[in-house]
């Protein structure tokens, strides 16, 4: 009886924090942008979308911002600093559909 007790004590303090962690972990990005780089494991992973982590990278110096959507789809940005021949890019948002459109502003 006593081992059974342990077991089920034990599952149930995991239980609460894995609990606890997934709503730390989902309530601490909540509302806000959050900029980050392909070194950052866990938010390259989990906030950047498949079409930006297949963007050519046309500049060795770039970074990631992510916005929740309040109410919309949340927003992927990727920032490159310092790029010269954008041509890749172009070709690449191209062929994912994507079309330049001026505007007056």
């Amino acid at each position: 009886m006593q081992k059974i007790f342990k077991w089920v004590s034990a599952a149930i303090i995991t239980v609460l924090i894995l609990g606890w962690l997934f709503i730390w972990f989902v309530a601490s990005g909540i509302n806000e942008t959050t900029t980050y780089t392909e070194k950052d494991f866990f938010s390259y992973h989990a906030l950047t979308d498949k079409d930006i982590e297949k963007a050519p990278r046309i500049s060795g110096d770039y970074y990631f911002k992510s916005q929740p959507g309040d109410g919309y789809a949340p927003t992927n940005t990727i920032i490159f600093k310092g790029a010269s021949n954008v041509e890749p890019l172009q070709v690449y948002l191209k062929k994912l559909g994507y079309t330049i459109q001026r505007t007056d502003s």
